[in-house]
């Protein structure tokens, strides 16, 4: 199984910070091979940056399990800063829907219409989506299982990845459930 959204560092305020150790056994405990670990390097995400420098440093101390992954805030470096990013980060302060998934589902319509757009099932937005309609929810990872990938968005020592055992209940064929925990992932990363 790979962790395609993981995270480490200290990046919420009060809580310890996640290790490298930390991650690795949380990973032993669930049955992960390997995992991606993502930077916070966006103002809105978190309470502190989690940057390149520290992701291959820590990275480095499991190289065979924790594979570091890029990502850039565009206003950050070169750009000009001219960009609105404003509406984009608006929140709505609603929550999580409660109700049934309209058929088909923003994230499902998004997968069938862009042949290059793939999406992770990390953490608590994808338990709660998939989890307020389980009929819905087997249906888009049978069908786009080939565009999906297992994540945990691990932040805490404590955390525990509730989709994981969601996943595995809903009885997913063994071609989709392949897909999900490992074989895209492998893939996309050219394992």
């Amino acid at each position: 199984m790979i962790d395609f959204h993981a995270h480490l560092g200290k990046v919420i305020h009060g809580q310890p910070p996640l290790t490298s150790e930390d991650l690795v056994r949380s990973m032993d405990r669930h049955g992960i091979e390997r995992s991606v670990v993502l930077l916070l390097v966006a103002p809105e995400e978190e309470d502190y940056y989690y940057t390149t420098e520290q992701a291959l440093a820590d990275c480095a101390r499991y190289p065979d399990r924790l594979i570091p992954f890029a990502n850039m805030d565009p206003r950050r470096g070169a750009n000009d800063g001219s960009y609105d990013f404003y509406p984009v980060l608006k929140a709505d302060k609603k929550g999580y829907p409660k109700r049934p998934v309209k058929v088909p589902g923003t994230v499902e319509r998004l997968l069938a219409e862009y042949p290059n757009m793939y999406a992770d099932l990390s953490a608590m937005s994808a338990y709660n989506a998939l989890s307020r309609d389980l009929a819905a929810a087997k249906r888009l990872l049978e069908t786009h299982h080939r565009k999906l990938l297992f994540g945990t968005d691990w932040f805490v020592r404590q955390q525990e990845p509730r989709v994981l055992d969601l996943v595995r209940k809903l009885g997913l064929s063994a071609a989709a459930e392949e897909a999900i925990f490992a074989s895209n992932a492998k893939r996309l990363l050219r394992l």
